[in-house]
């Protein structure tokens, strides 16, 4: 005895549509990665050409309905390029910050020589001073400031060696034979090291600066400045203390600001594959983007996850819908224009067959579910029951061809639970209790005529 069956159904027409999304998403991935590389200077007509051979090799998968190889693949692309950029971005930020610290090394190095030569006495270069102290103003290079320190240490190592005495030049020659003359590393390595909260400050105030928060970056290297030239030692340890915790509260707010804004790029081709307007929602993205509100932008990504998953959603029970209903027509099911739309405002649809007078099949399921329930119902419950078996048994036969209709198409119709329950008549009955399996009626079955 056939009895109800409720069934998920998976059609291509929702599979390519799923599809199509992950593809919009792995090309923004792929425009936004592109864009960022370029603007770190880190990418070459060789990388370009390998991302979207890639990125072709991953599509030609779709368009050969390899769904679930596709969509592994083009998940794990779009985390390659997420992730590829970003140790791009971390290079490009070590390599800054290391300028900027190898800067202020220079500046401390170069406010130290000045000192020096100020103490000895004696006629010394005035003008090689005045360019030692300038060093403060942050507006040399470093190859500007190494060649500064060469100079003063050159005149430095002459006024040191012009002030010894004979007996003490002939055993300093003796002690030095064989010695190298001291280098401007050498020197360095000599001179007071730099703070490494500084070193960490320094860091953060280039990550903020490539994060597109140029105010916070700016801000805090003015504080940082501002520090260094304090003369209190441990007020310049507390303030760098202090430092260090706003710039990493502000690297974690521009951090997660920049995190939600990328979801939101990559949710918007989403969103336009999926056949979205979604002008109004990006108009609403680009202010919260220049009002800096990380809460909004979180919002906004679950509003459009939220319209793309009702989209899809909706499409998919369309599709299945269809691919149902042709699937009966196929079999001789007096299948009417309009059924579908029937079906999802109601819930439940019995649909007649020409060589089974007296029975149906009833199709149960709206917009709202996943899954449909099929089953041979009678359509009245005065009837010769002795025929309740065959019209069951012919239903069993017909899913099974209805099975075989939907997948030539590239539709599959799973079974997922079936019952083993007497043959009920199609129509609204208080005796009659529906089985347990069942998806609730929303209205009275329309029967096809």
């Amino acid at each position: 005895m056939s009895g109800p069956k409720v069934v998920r159904v998976v059609t291509r027409e929702e599979l390519v549509a799923l599809g199509e999304s992950v593809l919009a998403r792995l090309d923004q991935a792929l425009a936004m990665w592109r864009d960022q590389c370029s603007q770190l200077g880190q990418i070459t007509d060789e990388d370009l050409n390998k991302a979207v051979s890639r990125r072709d090799a991953l599509e030609a998968l779709l368009r050969a309905d390899q769904f679930q190889a596709f969509t592994k693949g083009a998940t794990g692309e779009i985390g390659f390029l997420q992730s590829n950029v970003e140790a791009r971005r971390q290079a490009a930020i070590e390599a800054k910050a290391r300028e900027r610290s190898r800067n202020e090394s220079g500046r401390q190095n170069a406010k130290a020589l000045a000192k020096a030569l100020r103490a000895k006495s004696g006629e010394i270069e005035t003008d090689l001073i005045a360019e030692l102290e300038s060093v403060a103003t942050g507006k040399l290079s470093i190859a500007a400031i190494d060649q500064l320190l060469a100079r003063g240490i050159q005149l430095l190592s002459r006024r040191e060696a012009s002030q010894l005495t004979e007996a003490q030049r002939q055993l300093a020659s003796r002690l030095a034979s064989g010695v190298a003359t001291q280098t401007l590393d050498q020197w360095k390595a000599t001179q007071v090291k730099i703070d490494p909260r500084q070193e960490a400050l320094h860091r953060l105030i280039t990550e903020l600066d490539m994060l597109g928060d140029v105010s916070a970056s700016e801000g805090l290297n003015t504080h940082l400045a501002s520090l260094t030239q304090s003369g209190d030692p441990s007020q310049q340890a507390m303030r760098l203390d202090s430092l260090l915790i706003d710039a990493r509260n502000a690297k974690a707010n521009a951090v997660a600001l920049d995190q939600a804004a990328k979801e939101l790029q990559l949710l918007a081709a989403e969103l336009k594959s999926a056949g979205i307007d979604a002008a109004s929602w990006q108009t609403r993205v680009e202010q919260a983007c220049q009002q800096k509100s990380t809460e909004t932008l979180r919002q906004l990504v679950d509003e459009g996850r939220g319209e793309l998953s009702d989209a899809l959603r909706s499409k998919a029970a369309l599709a299945r819908r269809h691919a149902v209903l042709h699937g009966l027509a196929k079999l001789g099911y007096s299948v009417q224009e309009g059924m579908s739309t029937t079906l999802a405002q109601d819930g439940r649809l019995v649909i007649k067959k020409p060589d089974m007078p007296g029975y149906g099949i009833e199709v149960a399921g709206g917009t709202a579910n996943e899954r449909l329930q099929v089953r041979a119902v009678a359509l009245s419950a005065s009837r010769d029951t002795t025929r309740d078996l065959d019209a069951e048994s012919r239903w069993c036969q017909d899913f099974t061809r209805l099975q075989a209709e939907l997948r030539i198409n590239g539709n599959e119709l799973v079974i997922e639970k079936a019952l083993r329950l007497p043959l009920i008549a199609g129509v609204l009955n208080s005796s009659i209790t529906r089985p347990s399996c069942a998806v609730p009626r929303a209205s009275v079955a329309r029967t096809a005529s």
